[in-house]
């Protein structure tokens, strides 16, 4: 293993069911554990999609891209839904989202249009699989 972050591209899959939300309107609740896989059975979905790992000079850009000045007290903090955000439009580089049978591009434009169920589930799933812990070492 190099200790040089490149771009190769790692999966996240996320799964889901669709689920009506009242007033007509269609929502999606995520499936996470086995039990729920079992429980809903075929009316699972999965989203695949790819990203890069960040490396140590992209994390300082975008740590210092969302460091702002607060008005009230004058200290730098970090905005943290421009961090998701751009967590996201940084490092997701591919899905296989499709409307009417056609492919969605995946583009930052697009991204804020995800379910934010959807988008939460995402930007988790990105924590959790580019920093590693010691549940890797059990593979």
């Amino acid at each position: 293993m190099s200790l040089l972050v490149t771009e190769q591209l790692f999966p996240i899959a996320i799964k889901y069911i669709d689920v009506p939300l009242k007033g007509g309107m269609e929502g999606v609740f995520i499936i996470d554990t086995p039990e729920k896989e079992k429980k809903y059975g075929d009316k699972v979905k999965k989203l695949e999609t790819q990203w890069i790992r960040p490396s140590f000079r992209q994390m300082n850009d975008l740590h210092r891209e969302t460091t702002i000045t607060n008005s009230f007290n004058g200290e730098k903090e970090t905005d943290w839904i421009l961090y998701q955000s751009l967590i996201m439009e940084k490092f997701l580089r591919h899905w296989d989202i499709e409307e009417g049978g056609k492919p969605v591009p995946c583009t930052p434009e697009n991204m804020g249009k995800l379910d934010p169920v959807i988008a939460r589930a995402l930007l988790d799933a990105f924590n959790k699989h580019s920093v590693p812990s010691e549940d890797y070492l059990k593979n």
